[in-house]
């Protein structure tokens, strides 16, 4: 078992927090009891990062071995082969109870799910020093590129001592690849958030082949597969051109387009409409101004706030001639604008 290193002193030297950015508990995290007597909150009246910090209460400080985890929340994986420095502070809430003489707290380490170490932490018994101040703890561990380390707590109390109902914050939690000859930790530094998709992108579909023959005074739906380009990963439309938001509050722009052969008669019109769940979300009316035999050309574009409604069913495109048509040359490019924040 590694023996815990009481830290007051850091290097004044920038090193990335490697920790899910879920580790600032800014937004509360399930807390699993896995034994003992404890009840767990996230506040905001004690915080070592600047935003709340998870507070832990002993309901009987009789009570031993109080353990809990994060689950997979704070679950990260390792870029590179090497030493790497973890490190937590903690703060005793009591202001005239010093009890970390009689109080053990361990890290355990778990290295792809399989717990590799327990790391030992004990504070120094000087009241005046100590309490209601954060006390920052780290230990060393060598990782492997890839693997996904976790952390859990294990509380060790003494039965002995005569103090009931104890409660500690932890935060600052830091997880911390050591290629700065560091050797202890580095000046807390907060996690960055991951960036899992791009913020921007498009997907198209065009159709250069096939025709679609649609009837007259009815909402016909456009449905085509075609070839699909894309650029920036995401996930705009479905493999038959329906709409597919990502998240709500992005701005999504619409683009479609397609040919037809105009037909017999004066005053020929189709309305281009776009529904969410039945629910017309944008249309246009557009006279088909060729003459008999020639081939029109049409196009629409509708810049798409996404609500919750086009999140939960997505959006479908729809043309209603006045009679009956054939279109041919579709084209259809969803681009995300506006990533929601």
């Amino acid at each position: 078992m590694a023996q815990g290193i009481l830290i007051n002193d850091f290097r004044p030297e920038y090193s990335e927090n490697l920790f899910p950015v879920k580790a600032l508990f800014d937004e509360a995290l399930t807390v699993n009891l896995t034994e003992g007597l404890a009840s767990f909150d996230f506040l905001d009246e004690e915080s070592f990062a600047g935003g709340k910090s998870l507070f832990c209460f002993l309901q009987s400080y009789k009570t031993t071995n109080i353990a809990f985890n994060f689950g997979s929340d704070i679950i990260t994986t390792i870029k590179n082969t090497g030493n790497h420095i973890f490190s937590f502070r903690m703060l005793n809430a009591n202001t005239t109870v010093e009890f970390f003489p009689a109080f053990v707290i361990y890290a355990k380490v778990w290295v792809n799910g399989i717990n590799t170490d327990d790391i030992e932490f004990h504070m120094v018994s000087d009241p005046t020093t100590y309490s209601k101040k954060w006390v920052s703890f780290c230990q060393s561990i060598n990782l492997t590129k890839d693997d996904e380390v976790n952390f859990s707590f294990y509380v060790d109390a003494d039965l002995s001592y005569p103090f009931n109902n104890i409660g500690f914050y932890i935060d600052g939690l830091k997880l911390e690849y050591d290629d700065r000859f560091l050797g202890t930790p580095s000046i807390y530094s907060r996690p960055l958030e991951q960036i899992t998709e791009n913020a921007t992108g498009y997907q198209s579909r065009t159709d250069t082949i096939n025709t679609q023959v649609l009837t007259g005074l009815t909402d016909n739906l456009v449905s085509f597969t075609g070839v699909l380009e894309e650029n920036g990963g995401l996930t705009l439309m479905d493999s038959n051109c329906k709409i597919t938001p990502i998240q709500q509050g992005d701005v999504l722009v619409l683009d479609f387009a397609f040919d037809c052969v105009a037909p017999i008669g004066s005053d020929n019109f189709l309305v281009i409409s776009l529904k969410v769940d039945g629910v017309v979300y944008r249309n246009i009316n557009m006279p088909i101004v060729k003459g008999a035999g020639l081939v029109d050309n049409f196009s629409v574009s509708w810049s798409l706030p996404i609500g919750a409604s086009f999140l939960a069913n997505g959006g479908e495109v729809y043309i209603n001639p006045n009679t009956a048509i054939t279109i041919s040359n579709r084209y259809m490019v969803v681009s995300r604008t506006h990533k929601a924040v």
